[in-house]
């Protein structure tokens, strides 16, 4: 399963950013060289724009559950078979609800995967993306999963083959119980009260999470490195969203 499950998700990133790169290459440059909004600028008089290039903010807060995160996935992933068994078996369940809580929480990600679907379906980049805070199953799917659908894009199919907003909320609000023998989760949420959920279903949307965010991200690294060799424009001459004359260039040191 997780050899299977990683091919398919590595496969499915690489057709994403191809087709982004050969629809729109400027968003694509925006997206690999994270581009976004630093409001915080609005109040420098020497700075002619909030929308900057190469922003790490997010990146740099998710830092340690990323090397958290991956630690355990190359503990008990490095190869096939393994399974919530034995006295840490649920310790390791409980693990994976928490990790799969903060993949579907971080702003990074959903930022990411939202800027992806706006470009795929003719919107161009979205400079500001604006996460709810309430309604997060609604977002996902009417502005994430359904467009990449409707365009033809597997993405579409992996993100929900991972993403159950049951989980997450069942985690933050500590509304599940386990039951070992079974080897279900009950998820008693007032939207799902009667909800069953096996451990091999937890697990697969918990491995299509965790290589789906795991693959992008290091595919996008990747091309930034990779576009970023030589010293040129990267881009023809834009303007910003606040009407700012803008061209985005590789810089090397």
């Amino acid at each position: 399963m997780i050899e299977e499950i990683q091919c398919e998700v590595k496969d499915t990133i690489g057709e994403v950013l191809k087709a982004i790169s050969k629809r729109d290459w400027l968003s694509f440059v925006l997206l690999v060289g994270r581009a976004d909004i630093d409001p915080n600028l609005k109040d420098k008089d020497f700075i002619a724009s909030v929308y900057v290039i190469d922003d790490n903010r997010d990146l740099y807060y998710d830092n340690t559950r990323k090397k958290f995160w991956l630690r355990y996935m190359n503990r008990n992933y490095h190869r096939e078979g393994f399974k919530y068994l034995g006295d840490s078996g649920i310790d390791d369940l409980s693990i994976e609800m928490m990790i799969y809580s903060h993949l579907w929480n971080s702003d990074y990600h959903l930022e990411l995967l939202h800027r992806i679907s706006s470009i795929l379906s003719g919107r161009g980049y979205e400079w500001n993306v604006k996460i709810p805070e309430t309604g997060m199953y609604k977002w996902i799917n009417n502005e994430i999963i359904t467009p990449l659908k409707a365009n033809g894009y597997k993405l579409g199919e992996i993100i929900a083959k991972g993403y159950k907003s049951s989980i997450r909320n069942a985690f933050a609000h500590s509304n599940y119980s386990i039951y070992e023998g079974q080897r279900k989760i009950h998820i008693h949420t007032s939207s799902s009260p009667l909800e069953m959920l096996s451990f091999d279903d937890f697990q697969s949307r918990f491995l299509y999470s965790s290589f789906l965010m795991y693959v992008l991200h290091n595919s996008i690294e990747y091309v930034f490195q990779s576009i970023t060799l030589e010293n040129k424009a990267l881009t023809e001459p834009f303007y910003t969203p606040d009407n700012v004359k803008a061209r985005v260039f590789s810089e090397t040191d």
